[in-house]
């Protein structure tokens, strides 16, 4: 996918450009966020400088190879891979995350039961709250 529009990112596109003869490499502008997942949930893993690869990879087993400092002090798991701008270190990465298959996923938003919390929140405590306004004379 092109990147966002962040400083650089015409550094990206120039080096996108000498892909494009490649048929086994399809780019494409962006995504609609459903076809992202569609594509997280049929990769091998991830290679990326996105948010993406720190958030929605550990939630589907994937392992993400994150490239560079712009995610920098952002949450990390055991499942992101952090490699600096240098060839030999993105390649080597790649080989060493090939070895690796999916893990189980990581639940670090929840565990998937939300709607239930939050209809018993609903049902426990949102009526006992008494919703006459009062008012009181300060004088």
């Amino acid at each position: 996918m092109y990147p966002n529009n962040d400083h650089g990112s015409e550094y990206i596109l120039a080096a996108y450009d000498k892909l494009k003869q490649c048929n086994r490499i399809e780019l494409v502008p962006s995504l609609r966020f459903e076809y992202v997942l569609s594509f997280l949930k049929h990769a091998d893993f991830l290679i990326a400088n996105s948010s993406v690869g720190l958030h929605e990879t550990p939630i589907y087993g994937l392992p993400a190879i994150h490239i560079g400092t712009r995610q920098q002090n952002r949450f990390r798991c055991d499942r992101i891979f952090d490699v600096d701008f240098i060839k030999t270190h993105i390649l080597e990465q790649i080989g060493m995350i090939k070895t690796h298959s999916r893990y189980a996923s990581y639940d670090f938003y929840g565990d998937g039961t939300s709607a239930d919390k939050f209809m018993q929140a609903l049902n426990d405590k949102l009526w006992n709250i008494s919703n006459q306004k009062q008012f009181k004379d300060l004088i």
